[in-house]
């Protein structure tokens, strides 16, 4: 998915909900309040709106649409059997709180894709956004081309690859840079079968060797919420390991400045996270790099108090420039491992 990040939602602006009063944006519900640098509010309301108040105004104004209210009810069946997403077809499958995969199973990267709504497999979609497929439309017909076996990658790739460490299989992502008129350069596999809500713990782990440095590594986002907020793995200043969430005024978790370490080029390098999901401050966000804790922080890392965390997007998820990484051994799961 294509992430121009949600940051104060000024770019979404219609008229649909200005006849609201602007006295009862005051009172109304809303899962989400914050406010940005400029001193302008922003509310969102249970029913799915957003409405800004700028520095200095009483006057509420409608920015967007954000979620539809009902996507809970809509999209899944919750009972005593278990949490079930309907498809299309009105077939019932399980949500992933739980899964590992080292992909030593698949003859190829195709082989590793679900073919049908009820099949076991784990992934669910890949997105190869490049020059050469820079649009949805672009990109959305040469996936389905590459899984029909009628085409064959373009730009950027996504591979099995058993190179690195005889008779042990891993998957290799590369990208190419973007041009000038992108937003970013995309090579990904995506799960879009997790739930994680507020309060619930995730633990993530993989291995990894770098030979090009991406953007980021591994976001974990809600496909319910326009352009898919939620926590990211990502290198500031180029090689040093932080999260990040894209939503609102995007906080930042760094790695403290007395003891910070490198990533490393050129060799397996394993990296853990634990998030406790909360849309205040208290949400707990913890990275580990070859065992060692990174980042320890406090803070906010669920976008609103109602959001699903649905998404986990492996691989190259944006880069500026040509990357390269190999991944294996993925774990995900809703206890610590």
């Amino acid at each position: 998915m294509i992430v121009f990040i949600i940051l104060f939602f000024a770019c979404k602006k219609d008229k649909t909900g200005t006849d609201t009063p602007s006295t009862s944006i005051e009172d109304a519900p809303s899962v989400s309040i914050f406010e940005d640098a400029s001193g302008t509010t922003f509310k969102v309301l249970t029913d799915g709106r957003v409405f800004q108040k700028l520095s200095g105004s009483a006057t509420w104004e409608f920015v967007m649409q954000y979620f539809d209210p009902d996507f809970k009810s809509k999209n899944y069946s919750i009972t005593n059997a278990g949490t079930f997403l309907k498809t299309e077809s009105g077939a019932l499958v399980p949500v992933q709180r739980y899964f590992k995969d080292d992909f030593e199973r698949y003859s190829g990267f195709v082989s590793a894709m679900k073919k049908t709504e009820t099949d076991t497999l784990k992934w669910t979609d890949f997105t190869l956004l490049s020059p050469s497929a820079k649009t949805i439309p672009e990109y959305v017909n040469l996936r389905k081309c590459i899984l029909n076996s009628t085409c064959t990658f373009i730009d950027n790739t996504i591979a099995t690859n058993s190179s690195l460490i005889p008779n042990d299989t891993c998957l290799k992502f590369n990208a190419v840079a973007p041009t000038s008129d992108m937003v970013t350069s995309k090579s990904s596999l995506e799960s879009t079968l997790l739930f994680f809500e507020k309060n619930d713990d995730l633990w993530f782990e993989a291995d990894y060797y770098i030979t090009q440095y991406p953007l980021t590594l591994v976001d974990f986002e809600s496909q319910w919420f326009d352009q898919g907020p939620g926590m990211r793995i990502m290198f500031l200043n180029g090689n040093e390991v932080a999260m990040e969430l894209k939503y609102g005024n995007k906080p930042l978790y760094k790695q403290p400045n007395v003891s910070k370490i490198t990533f490393p080029l050129n060799q397996w390098v394993k990296l853990k996270v634990h998030l406790t999901f909360q849309d205040d401050n208290t949400g707990i966000i913890q990275v580990w790099q070859n065992n060692v804790l990174i980042i320890d922080a406090v803070g906010q890392n669920l976008p609103t108090s109602n959001c699903i965390i649905t998404n986990l997007e492996i691989g190259i998820s944006a880069t500026p420039q040509i990357a390269e990484v190999y991944l294996d051994n993925v774990r995900l799961s809703d206890s610590g491992f």
